[in-house]
């Protein structure tokens, strides 16, 4: 409704109309449009450049948004300019407590995506100070805390990090709150790191269970907790559990084939990440080797393996086909600049 009422009155100039158009913009970069979202925040910007000054609190509404914007569009490093903006104008403001809180949580966020730990756990903190003001969730900021310290191998503070995140969100929503498998897929690692097997495993269940619970088949965070399980029943030597666990990595990385049948692989056209099929195909390479070597014997077993390779080689060749023509494209592009 808002949106159409703004469209009929052909973008009025209105500084009561700026929350409206901020909201347009938000709805639209919800839906990746950035075009339209885009175009709406500028006739916002307009109206705080013609009827405020430079220091007024509703810039840093706008910087915040054209933050989110190029957060959509993969341009990080602009991204933490505008955030930055954004938690300036909070900072000086008394009215703005969220906003210190959110810009706090993407910063963390892009200084852990850019490899700068310290700088995200600095700001990580920050936030969660920020939530007991401003009554957000602190699930991903205890999420990303712990990812921080996993990178830096502080293990002990990471796994506290972890759990408290996962008290949080179980408390919050319980088993389908959109962070837990994230968490136990965490957790999962973290175990595998501190050679904890037994908790290595609970926690890759629990995270494909949770998946599962919510209806959740076919995602590259599904994928990836059926591609660790199959390398840690592998690990056990359960090979058979480990090839019927990676033919669901396949069938969920994939859009049509749902075959749950080992001696069967996917058309490499139909996967929605050549990237990650590679590692399942060259895994599942690797176990019908063993279970041939190890438990049965079968020269189907053997040709299953070599046929598993020959797709890998083959998935490998396209990659690197895609990838070679993604960088010409980008020297190009470069040499018009």
């Amino acid at each position: 409704r808002c949106i159409y009422l703004i469209d009929s009155l052909n973008y009025p100039s209105n500084k009561k109309l700026f929350d409206s158009y901020i909201i347009c913009t938000l709805y639209y970069n919800m839906l990746s449009e950035t075009d339209k979202a885009l175009k709406y925040l500028y006739i916002a910007e307009n109206i705080l450049k013609s009827e405020y000054n430079l220091a007024h609190y509703k810039y840093c509404n706008l910087y915040y948004h054209y933050a989110r914007i190029l957060l959509n569009l993969g341009k990080l490093d602009k991204a933490i300019i505008f955030f930055e903006r954004s938690l300036r104008m909070a900072q000086i403001s008394d009215i703005l407590n969220d906003y210190l809180f959110l810009n706090y949580r993407h910063l963390g966020i892009l200084y852990y995506s850019n490899k700068n730990y310290s700088r995200s756990i600095e700001y990580n903190l920050k936030a969660l100070k920020e939530s007991k003001n401003s009554g957000f969730s602190p699930v991903y900021t205890y999420l990303y805390l712990g990812r921080c310290n996993y990178a830096l191998n502080n293990l002990l503070k990471a796994e506290n990090h972890y759990s408290l995140a996962e008290s949080i969100a179980m408390h919050e929503s319980g088993i389908i709150h959109p962070a837990i498998q994230n968490i136990y897929d965490l957790k999962s690692r973290l175990y595998r790191k501190k050679k904890d097997y037994i908790n290595e495993i609970k926690y890759l269940e629990f995270a494909y269970k949770s998946a599962i619970r919510n209806n959740v088949y076919k995602s590259v965070n599904v994928t990836r907790t059926l591609l660790n399980l199959g390398r840690y029943y592998c690990r056990m030597h359960d090979f058979k559990r480990s090839l019927d666990t990676l033919q669901k990595a396949l069938i969920s990385v994939t859009k049509n084939f749902d075959n749950t049948d080992i001696y069967i692989n996917p058309d490499i056209e139909d996967a929605t990440d050549r990237m990650l099929l590679a590692p399942i195909i060259k895994r599942k390479a690797y176990v019908f080797f063993n279970y041939y070597d190890k438990v049965t014997g079968n020269i189907i077993d053997l040709k299953a393996s070599l046929k598993c390779y020959k797709m890998a080689n083959k998935l490998q060749e396209k990659i690197n086909i895609s990838l070679n023509n993604e960088k010409t494209k980008f020297n190009f592009l470069a040499n018009q600049k």
